[in-house]
């Protein structure tokens, strides 16, 4: 069980704004890793723009599943993780991010 990326999103706007990211690309080649970052990336973005406020989707890629997940306050997260960790703990600990991530960071203090 891997997680890849993490993603929180302010999706005030039709397009989601990346406020905070985290990603490991330690397992792919070192002339990979920065394809693969924009890779994340993109894929983050594309999944938490089609994701209305309110829902959760999950995809899968290869050995790869994108969990997203956008609350009703328009803050949404994406978890890009392999194809081995469970889809329950997944949006829990999504859930459990943006939870830290708005106690820390109030909506006035979001820049985008």
């Amino acid at each position: 069980m891997k997680i890849i990326s993490l993603s929180i999103w302010n999706k005030e706007s039709e397009k989601g704004i990346e406020l905070m990211s985290i990603r490991d690309v330690s397992g792919f080649g070192y002339f990979e890793r920065s394809t693969v970052t924009e890779f994340l990336k993109f894929t983050s973005q594309f999944l938490v723009d089609r994701t209305a406020p309110g829902e959760r989707k999950s995809c899968t890629e290869k050995e790869y599943v994108c969990h997203t997940l956008v609350k009703s306050d328009k803050i949404g997260g994406v978890l890009i993780c392999d194809d081995e960790y469970p889809q329950r703990v997944a949006y829990s600990f999504i859930l459990k991010s943006l939870e830290d991530f708005t106690k820390r960071h109030p909506k006035s203090s979001w820049r985008g």
